[in-house]
């Protein structure tokens, strides 16, 4: 039969580390999951601003695509004088 001396024996020589540990594993996750959610919010804005960069950077060459291919401002003029167009 146990005793309360052997069980606080017990839990003065192994119990105390056993519950410290248990508690330490517990708080190295919670910061772990801390950090990994963390991680996912960064990683989805780097994504998000890349993907916005990239659909900026489509219209930027579109428009500037649009504004070369453009006719001469003199042409259509011509072309409107003469009924051309």
């Amino acid at each position: 039969m146990l005793t309360a001396s052997t069980i606080t024996a017990w839990l003065a020589s192994q119990g105390a580390s056993l519950l410290l540990g248990f508690l330490a594993k517990i708080i190295t996750d919670v910061m772990a999951d801390r950090r990994n959610n963390q991680a996912q919010r960064d990683l989805g804005a780097a994504e998000t601003a890349a993907s916005s960069n990239a659909v900026a950077a489509e219209r930027t060459d579109a428009i500037a695509k649009a504004a070369a291919n453009a006719p001469d401002d003199r042409a259509v003029s011509d072309r409107l004088r003469e009924g051309t167009f």
